[in-house]
């Protein structure tokens, strides 16, 4: 005998609430979480909270008043940085609880592909059975998100998934102010920024590193501060506190020469005027 389809109900239809829908399709229901719910208790199967994370213990709180309506889910939220716990007061009632954030950068204009993203994952009952087939159908990794640090974990995330649009957009300012015309801006950074991940994918980030910084070139370092000097201070801070990241990418790869390591380090260090 088959397995029945997993119905999930997405309560949330913000970003994150859209992205799954179009990408779950059939057997799927999004709900607006601020509009007034059905009557009837949610279809059994799975419940993902999809709301921001201010607005989770409203959620929650209403979800324990109304217990009947969860007695054949399992609830889980999407939240990265919050633990599964603060759905506590629904253990009682429904399927288990859970935490499943989706590690993927989910944008409001254009849907999302969930193929190969992961799906980090902790919880307790037979919702996690329930998140691995979500998992399975949305083509993502199930990664056991038990013993993770929810909060450095988050901060990862977001350095690499909004650092990284941050440096796009200071790189596109740079180009600009030196005379390349706005619409070669994402023509030229959209493939150099594909040929990093893609290194990074093929050797890791150690054997993936480039330029001036892995081969101790700190006569070129100190051009592009001078070159900065002129800059928003932000733009100055980026750039030094990069190149500051790289020095212990470079110092385990052991290509460069110490002293020229040494003094790229001195070059990076806040200004005088700024300590």
């Amino acid at each position: 005998m088959g397995t029945l389809p997993l119905h999930v109900t997405l309560l949330g239809a913000g970003q994150v609430g859209r992205a799954l829908a179009r990408a779950l399709g059939e057997d799927c229901t999004l709900r607006a979480a601020r509009r007034s719910w059905p009557k009837q208790a949610f279809a059994p199967g799975l419940l993902l909270l999809c709301v921001r994370d201010s607005q989770l213990p409203d959620v929650v709180a209403r979800l324990a008043t109304e217990a009947w309506r969860i007695e054949a889910v399992g609830v889980a939220h999407v939240s990265g940085v919050q633990s599964f716990e603060l759905l506590a007061p629904l253990r009682p009632f429904c399927s288990g609880i859970a935490q499943a954030h989706p590690l993927l950068s989910i944008t409001a204009a254009g849907g999302a592909s969930f193929e190969g993203a992961s799906l980090l994952v902790e919880g307790q009952g037979p919702v996690v059975v329930r998140l691995k087939r979500l998992a399975r159908r949305l083509g993502a990794r199930f990664v056991d998100g038990h013993g993770v640090d929810r909060q450095l974990y988050h901060a990862a995330a977001a350095l690499l998934a909004n650092g990284l649009v941050a440096l796009f957009d200071t790189s596109s300012s740079l180009l600009a102010e030196a005379g390349v015309p706005g619409d070669e801006l994402e023509r030229l950074l959209v493939p150099l920024a594909q040929s990093v991940v893609n290194n990074v994918a093929r050797q890791g980030s150690l054997r993936a590193l480039t330029g001036p910084v892995r081969r101790g070139d700190a006569s070129t370092i100190e051009r592009h501060l001078k070159a900065l000097a002129g800059r928003p201070p932000g733009e100055q801070a980026l750039y030094r506190a990069a190149v500051a990241a790289q020095l212990r990418l470079a110092r385990e790869l052991g290509e460069a020469r110490p002293a020229e390591l040494r003094r790229i380090a001195e070059l990076v260090r806040k200004p005088r005027s700024a300590r």
